[in-house]
């Protein structure tokens, strides 16, 4: 029998629903390795609802700014997955690449324990 290790990271990611989209519908909208860093960049983000043009906007200028938080939808939050780095920047490349047609999810934290690059 022939065996083999794969080494996985555990990786944090938030899940946001667009103020554009369905309720249903959902994109990762950030990614770290630190469930506490995501959650703290996370709250970091949130300002009172302002109303500009007959939208509620929830967050600050910046990636988050045309979501929902959290609380506005069941199936939305930080959720924890093992995963190989493979396969993260698999998915974050298609992302890249994608023409806007998916949202680039921003990383949160040390960089380096999912790109292999510096902070």
């Amino acid at each position: 029998m022939e065996t083999r290790t794969i080494e996985q990271v555990k990786l944090y990611m938030l899940h946001l629903n667009s103020i554009f989209a369905n309720y249903e519908n959902s994109s990762m909208v950030a990614v770290s390795a630190d469930e506490n860093d995501l959650s703290d960049w996370y709250e970091s983000q949130k300002i009172e609802p302002e109303r500009i043009d007959g939208m509620f906007y929830n967050f600050r200028e910046g990636s988050l700014r045309n979501y929902n938080p959290i609380e506005y939808a069941d199936h939305c939050g930080i959720v924890g997955i093992w995963t190989t780095k493979n396969e993260f920047l698999d998915y974050y490349v298609d992302c890249q690449n994608s023409c806007g047609f998916k949202t680039i999810p921003e990383i949160i934290g040390d960089k380096s324990v999912l790109l292999d690059t510096e902070d």
